[in-house]
């Protein structure tokens, strides 16, 4: 019987060691010109989203933090390769940011896994959010905002359009109150 518990114990210990060593980050970043979009449509998986507005900017820039924690340096690379979808598009006057995971099952998930986003924006641009988890700061936007946020605390600082929100976590927090 303690034989079979000192390798369950062994057990645990690889595995919280495995999940703390292997851990992979990688940063891409994204731009499309600004030029006749007046809104960018989001719709992004795990992590935080923090976007802000800038005067007179002329690009959509985004920048994605991918963070992979829990597998061997291999699996993380093929994970990434085969699973991540990132893309910054422009249709017509709306430009669309898809920043997910596609889905998968594994038997042994351990681990976490989320892309991290920070987009600037012209000030003037309307946003339609769709989030499923992790934290949103939106900030200095002039246009109208509608989020629908998983789950997550949301903050929103200097906005003067219209702002419809469906936070299912309900932790909402406008203009720092």
């Amino acid at each position: 019987m303690r034989s079979k518990l000192i390798v369950v114990i062994i057990f645990i210990l690889i595995l919280v060691f495995a999940t703390s060593v292997f851990a992979d980050e990688k940063s891409q970043d994204l731009s499309i010109a600004a030029e006749g979009i007046s809104l960018l449509d989001i719709d992004c998986g795990s992590g935080f989203l923090k976007i802000t507005g800038k005067e007179g900017l002329s690009n959509i820039e985004v920048r994605a933090e991918i963070i992979v924690k829990g597998m061997s340096a291999q699996k993380t690379k093929k994970f990434i390769d085969d699973k991540l979808v990132l893309s910054l598009e422009k249709r017509g006057q709306k430009a669309y940011l898809v920043s997910k995971f596609k889905s998968y099952f594994s038997l042994f998930s351990i681990g976490t896994k989320a892309i991290n986003l920070t987009v600037f924006v012209p000030k003037n641009i309307e946003l339609k959010v769709d989030d499923g988890s992790g934290e949103i700061s939106i900030d200095n936007i002039q246009g109208n905002i509608n989020i629908d946020d998983g789950s997550g605390k949301t903050t929103i600082m200097d906005v003067q359009g219209d702002l419809n929100v469906d936070d299912g976590s309900r932790a909402l927090n406008t203009n720092g109150s």
